[in-house]
């Protein structure tokens, strides 16, 4: 039997799906940790290689692979050259747009750990925009949003300034009570990290002003 990978890279996860190429039946669909390349090829290889050995399969014939990073040149290359079998890399953005729209003219706001959008217009033409990562970029996105209310908390907690909203947020976000939880917890996180409290700042929307307002300002960020 041939397989065909097919390979959703982020910076928070990676869901892979076996394809039969015989019949394009799905063999089997895994979910392993972030491959955003700016983690490393050799970090993007063994998420793909612990994605096979959970499927109880061998490596495939050939790899498609939208991958978050790949704007990164050294990374890209260092990718295509480690690849075990045939592979296509493009990013996550651009296989989110054809993945939607199938080649016709159309944009994909692409959401996750980070924000890309990329979009065809009538003339077949491709633009993008975004997808510089989470030091320069990635306004709105889960990363952000988890940085955000960190930010503001600390702010807040300097200035005798929370309230009992803030403290039933921060008792949802898990990482301590204090500043002094909350700076150790940044000092030592990535991307994925703060992603990881985005959904308590969503969940708050409506019972914490603070978490309504740093959506807001995702939204606006996304927009423009």
């Amino acid at each position: 039997m041939t397989i065909t990978a097919l390979i959703d890279g982020g910076g928070t996860k990676t869901r892979v799906r076996f394809l039969n190429n015989a019949d394009q039946s799905l063999i089997a669909e895994v979910v392993t940790g972030p491959s955003n390349l700016g983690l490393g090829a050799d970090v993007c290889w063994q998420q793909i290689r612990d994605a096979v050995d959970l499927a109880g399969l061998s490596m495939p014939a050939k790899c498609v692979a939208g991958m978050a990073g790949s704007e990164y040149r050294q990374q890209r290359a260092e990718f295509l050259a480690q690849s075990p079998c045939q592979t296509v890399l493009v990013s996550d953005r651009d296989a989110g747009l054809f993945g939607a729209h199938h080649g016709k003219p159309g944009g994909c706001l692409t959401i996750g750990t980070g924000v890309a959008f990329a979009w065809i217009d009538h003339q077949g033409n491709l633009g993008r925009r975004g997808g510089f990562g989470f030091v320069l970029g990635d306004q709105g996105g889960g990363a952000w949003l988890g940085w955000r209310v960190l930010q503001e908390l600390v702010c807040l907690s300097d200035c005798n300034q929370l309230d009992r909203f803030h403290h039933r947020l921060i008792a949802t976000l898990g990482i301590g009570e204090t500043a002094n939880h909350w700076m150790h917890f940044a000092n030592g996180a990535g991307p994925r990290d703060f992603a990881g409290l985005a959904r308590a700042v969503v969940d708050s929307e409506h019972d914490v002003p603070l978490a309504a307002e740093i959506l807001t300002e995702g939204l606006h960020w996304l927009c423009r």
